[in-house]
Formats: C-alpha cells, structure tokens, sequence
C-alpha cells in the first residue's frame, strides 16, 4: 500500500512538471504569434503603399524619390528576414 501511495505521489508531481511545462511552451507559442501578427500587419501597411507606387509608376507619375527606393530596399530586407525567422 505504501508502495502505491508513494507511485500516486509521484505520478501526481511528474503530472504537474508536464502540466507547467505545457503552459510554458503556449506562452511562448503565443507571444511569437504575437509577434508574427504584428510583423505582417507591418508588411500589409508596406504593401499597399507598394502597390499606391506601383499604380502610380503604371500611370506615367513620377514617384521614385530616394526615400521611395530607400524604403523599397528596407522592404526587401525585412521580407527575407520575417521568412526565414518564420522558416526557423
């Protein structure tokens, strides 16, 4: 009987580890979908101001400032990294 109160025991802590381990990785898991949803609110502003240039460039406008091209190169630099932190 002391051998199956001490197995219930120990049941019952191991239980509790895997229980707040489980937490731990869905509070991680949360906090990078966080994250992740904020960067692609991020990249849907950057795209439809994109796609503002791109009608404009199709209309004959001028509209390639150096900010314009700076910003068009920080797009792509932050496009490949959001896919390979997502990738990773």
């Amino acid at each position: 009987m002391v051998q199956v109160n001490g197995r219930i025991s120990s049941f019952e802590h191991d239980s509790s580890k895997v229980e707040a381990q489980r937490q731990d990785v869905m509070v991680e898991l949360e906090e990078k979908q966080r994250s992740l949803a904020k960067q692609a609110d991020t990249f849907d502003e950057r795209t439809k101001e994109l796609a503002k240039i791109i009608d404009q460039v199709k209309a004959g406008k001028p509209v390639c400032s150096f900010i314009q091209i700076q910003f068009v190169g920080m797009l792509k630099k932050s496009t490949v990294n959001t896919i390979q932190y997502a990738v990773n």
